[in-house]
């Protein structure tokens, strides 16, 4: 992205599963002068996103500018969880790993009450 692919003073943001690697391609090719707020539901699609968590992450951003994207965002009546990239990143992380172990000790007793 260059100055031409962004307004002066824009707000971006993404909503990737992975925001570490996100945040550090904005900083390397926005502008100083853009805000950057990534943000990511933390749900399934399909879910209705009343009252389930909504991550916010202020990385490079006025308060006026944070501001006004929670108030975007709050048409979802989700409930907003502040964090770093990294501290997404790592429940993330932790999350996907504890439901993949568990379906995999799920099929593996499938496998030992029904053998093929």
């Amino acid at each position: 992205m260059t100055r031409t692919a962004t307004k002066q003073g824009a707000i971006v943001g993404g909503q990737t599963s992975c925001k570490a690697p996100e945040v550090a391609a904005f900083e390397k090719h926005l502008p100083e002068d853009v805000d950057i707020i990534p943000c990511h539901s933390l749900h399934g699609p399909g879910v209705n996103p009343r009252g389930q968590p909504l991550v916010l992450i202020k990385h490079r951003a006025s308060d006026e500018s944070f501001a006004l994207v929670e108030k975007i965002l709050s048409c979802f009546e989700s409930k907003h969880v502040y964090l770093t990239a990294n501290q997404h990143d790592r429940i993330t992380a932790d999350t996907q790993a504890v439901t993949h172990a568990a379906f995999l000790r799920y099929y593996e007793n499938l496998l030992i009450m029904n053998p093929c």
